[in-house]
């Protein structure tokens, strides 16, 4: 399953039904922005951040491009498989 929230989101409204959980993405957040792959059981199992695992980011999210990078969907196309395995 895939969703997303924004970190001011997490306290407010997921902290009320699933507290543990939202304790834990605050805490594992990174800025600017996090994709985050949990276990069923809602353990971090692998976090991709844009400034360590997504560097060539286009000029306007907030980097310049770097070459020699992975395209983004490779990252996250293998970093999945590499977690959950290749369908």
């Amino acid at each position: 399953m895939s969703t997303w929230i924004t970190v001011e989101d997490i306290v407010p409204k997921l902290a009320a039904h699933q507290p543990e959980l939202a304790t834990m993405l605050v805490q594992q957040h990174q800025y600017p922005f996090d994709f985050m792959f949990l276990s069923p059981e809602g353990k971090l199992v692998r976090r991709l951040t844009s400034f360590q695992d997504l560097r060539g980011a286009h000029p306007d999210v907030g980097h310049p491009r770097r070459e020699g990078h992975q395209d983004h969907v490779d990252v996250f196309l293998s970093t999945v498989a590499e977690c959950f395995g290749a369908n």
